[in-house]
Order: C-alpha cells, then structure tokens, then sequence
C-alpha cells in the first residue's frame, strides 16, 4: 500500500500532506487511540524517527486490535499501514547535498 499526496487535517486544524506506507523504519509510541482517527475502522500512534525521535507522521493498525501490539505484529499484519508527513522525510536543503556533477559536466 502507497498513497502519495493526501492532505490531511489534524485535531487542532493543522494540515498535513502525508503518505502511507505498508512499512516505514518508525519508532510507535503506543498505545494507540482510537478518537479523532484520519482512516475509519483504524486506530492511530505517533510514529517518531528511530535515530533523533522526530514526529514524521502516524502508524494505524484496526481499531479492534489492542491498544499494544509488539512490532511484529504490526510489521506482519496486512491491515497496518503508517502515513508519513511529506515535509518530514526529506527535506530540500538536505536533498540537494545528495546530488553530484558528473566529471564530464565539470570544467
């Protein structure tokens, strides 16, 4: 499952462009809640950077499921899914250190 390009608004009105993944290297911080949720029959976490703990989006698993559920469970599972804000995952600044000249473009 990928989905590029939804917008989404949070509780507070906040607008995030998010999209989701049927698998992301993201730290869940449960346990999951099952009010205010973005996909109908989903409950939701904040999904954090594993290496600096920033906020880059959201993990939802079915509202059904307990609150906990280890990391296995979420990995293995068809029906989980994270939604990742757009801004968050990689930034201009830093995308443009990524990319070189070739030696034949250089004087």
């Amino acid at each position: 499952m990928t989905d590029v390009g939804f917008s989404r608004s949070g509780m507070l009105g906040l607008q995030f462009e998010v999209v989701t993944f049927s698998r992301a290297d993201v730290f869940k911080h449960w346990p999951a809640d099952k009010h205010f949720t973005w996909y109908p029959g989903h409950a939701w976490t904040v999904a954090t950077c594993p290496r600096c703990s920033a906020h880059l989006g959201w993990a939802f698993q079915p509202i059904e499921w307990p609150e906990t559920v280890t990391d296995a469970e979420f990995e293995e599972s068809e029906q989980t899914f994270v939604a990742l804000i757009i801004d968050r995952l990689l930034q201009q600044n830093f995308a443009a250190t990524l990319l070189m000249t070739p030696k034949s473009f250089r004087s």
